[in-house]
């Protein structure tokens, strides 16, 4: 799951998934905001004739809600594990 948010960072990871793969998880669930998924579209449109935008649309997927919620529900996954796996 971390290879999700890390191929975000990664600008020409993230060209490959827009380009020959499914995009990034965290991608999708930014467009799942329509705010955010109007202030995107543009961007993800641009963004492969124009490096530049790679930090903004890294910033508004980070910023997202749902992406923010997605997040904390992996952290507080892991963590349950975790103390689960400690009981042992």
């Amino acid at each position: 799951m971390s290879d999700e948010f890390a191929d975000i960072l990664d600008a020409a990871e993230l060209k490959n998934r827009l380009k020959n793969e499914c995009p990034p998880l965290p991608l999708i669930y930014a467009l799942q905001n329509p705010k955010t998924k109007a202030a995107l579209l543009p961007m993800l449109s641009a963004y492969f004739s124009n490096n530049r935008v790679h930090e903004k649309i890294v910033e508004m997927i980070f910023l997202a809600p749902e992406v923010q919620l997605f997040q904390k529900n992996l952290f507080s996954s892991a963590t349950r594990e975790f103390e689960d796996l400690s009981k042992i």
